[in-house]
């Protein structure tokens, strides 16, 4: 028993030794992380043991993947069997043999005997006379520059394409950075980092410091920020301040979602008519409307933009519901009077069935609350800058119905949108997959799905939900969109193919 006793022990000393050194070979055997240039520059992964010393932010990490940069056969590159890897291939040489090496290579060389001298590396073998082989004919120079690695803590710019004249517009506060730069992510990954379109926030209150660099750092293009005006988010004169939160207050009673929020009625009011007014916004002539924590869910390979611009769009959407009543009491009354007096501004081919459920009636039959949820849009600033859309928010401006009740900017979009432009200039965004809480729209074709564009699951979508629009404007504008998975191919998708986008 003495005797077997230490056996034992050196076994478990042994099988402690063999698989300290299995888990050392297999931890210095991985394969450095490749650069896949189709992922998003955040989706970058550096694998530390094959990359160079990780630089400062801002620098590029350079790392030669082995095979991939072969070196050039030529005198100031040599190929790997000479001394630059001799040590890694041979054993090291003995005193006197580096003795010899040494008093070889002097002018000092004795005689040489009969005796055949010893065989020479490659590297050792001289021949002055011997014209050098031109390579360059029979192999092709691989470049000796370092692969490129962009360093995933620096946004990057997007290549150098052809853009539309347009900006991804966000009215957001300081405490909703966080918020923000998730939507801008989301953005930015899905669409942006290909096209480099520049942002525009928007506040009521200068922006910080903070706010201004983690947001400036995610945007592959230029960020601008602005502070809205007073005069822009402030009720105006001809508003009964004391009996505007007394109707505040009672809304909120009422359990009426922001019924009791001042702030959310001059947003809904800014958003209505103000936010194309503000200064940074001159120069631009189309926008995509982004809030803070909305997600995207499928790659936009085309540009919405371009799109538009093309295709004669004027305004889009990706999902449509009704309003909450008890919001919006006198509005429609106050839309037949405005087109009562301007029956100019109403377009002869306009969409003023998706507004009323009433066959014929136009805008002497009651408003059924449906609108395009304006959270999501993307659509020509001219059409807010027009006559038509002017003079409308004046005159609804005038009847104070922002304050009194709460009027929202879906409804005076979407109601201006039926009413001034041909059906043909509004479109259903299906291609673009979107969530607003609580609601999402998931594109319902299969190739969205089958090709890896998007990543939503199908039925989760709003789109023919109880609550839900779409199957009344799709009838109003004349388009088939069958549920999941009825449809082969997205309609917007199509669009883009015929035109060659």
């Amino acid at each position: 028993m003495a005797v077997a006793r230490p056996i034992r022990v050196g076994f478990i000393i042994l099988a402690f030794f063999l698989a300290g050194s299995f888990i050392y070979v297999s931890s210095n055997s991985r394969l450095p992380t490749v650069y896949n240039p189709l992922r998003s520059s955040s989706d970058v992964a550096i694998d530390v043991p094959a990359a160079a010393e990780v630089g400062k932010v801002g620098e590029a990490i350079e790392v030669i993947p082995p095979d991939v940069v072969k070196p050039v056969m030529n005198e100031e590159h040599v190929p790997p069997h000479n001394d630059e890897f001799k040590d890694a291939v041979e054993p090291e040489k003995t005193d006197a043999e580096k003795e010899k090496d040494r008093w070889d290579d002097t002018t000092g060389t004795p005689e040489k005997t009969e005796e055949k001298p010893a065989a020479q590396s490659p590297s050792e073998e001289k021949s002055p006379a011997k014209t050098p082989v031109d390579t360059s004919k029979d192999i092709t120079p691989i470049s000796k520059s370092p692969v490129k690695i962009p360093n995933p803590f620096v946004a990057h710019k997007a290549p150098d394409v052809t853009i539309e004249n347009a900006a991804l517009v966000m009215l957001v506060r300081n405490e909703e950075l966080h918020a923000a730069r998730y939507a801008m992510r989301q953005v930015e990954d899905r669409f942006n980092r290909r096209y480099g379109y520049p942002w525009v926030f928007l506040n009521d209150v200068p922006f910080t410091e903070e706010f201004k660099t983690m947001t400036s750092g995610i945007a592959s293009g230029a960020a601008h920020y602005a502070q809205i005006p007073k005069e822009h988010w402030s009720m105006p004169q001809w508003i009964d301040e004391s009996e505007a939160r007394k109707r505040m207050k009672k809304m909120g009673e009422e359990g009426i979602i922001y019924g009791e929020s001042e702030s959310y009625r001059h947003m809904c009011r800014f958003n209505s008519g103000f936010f194309y007014r503000q200064e940074v916004m001159q120069q631009f002539r189309y926008y995509w409307r982004v809030e803070p924590f909305v997600e995207y869910y499928c790659d936009v390979v085309e540009d919405p933009f371009r799109f538009l611009a093309v295709h004669n769009k004027t305004y889009t959407f990706t999902m449509a519901l009704y309003e909450y009543e008890a919001t919006i009491p006198t509005l429609w009354e106050a839309v037949r009077e405005f087109a009562k007096k301007h029956p100019e501004y109403i377009h002869p081919d306009s969409a003023i069935q998706f507004l009323t459920d009433a066959p014929g009636a136009g805008l002497s039959g009651p408003y059924n609350l449906c609108h395009f949820w304006s959270n999501f849009e993307i659509a020509d600033l001219e059409f807010f800058r027009g006559e038509a859309y002017q003079a409308f928010f004046s005159f609804l401006d005038r009847r104070g119905g922002f304050f009194y009740e709460r009027w929202g900017d879906a409804p005076i979009h979407s109601i201006a949108a039926a009413l001034f432009l041909p059906r043909s200039a509004i479109h259903f965004y299906d291609s673009i997959g979107y969530r607003h809480a609580p609601y999402t729209h998931c594109p319902q074709d299969r190739e969205s799905h089958d090709s890896g564009r998007c990543s939503c699951e199908p039925s989760s979508t709003f789109d023919y939900d109880g609550y839900g629009c779409l199957a009344r404007w799709l009838k109003v504008a004349e388009v088939e969109y069958p549920a999941w998975p009825g449809l082969a191919k997205s309609p917007t998708v199509e669009m883009i193919r015929d035109k060659g986008l």
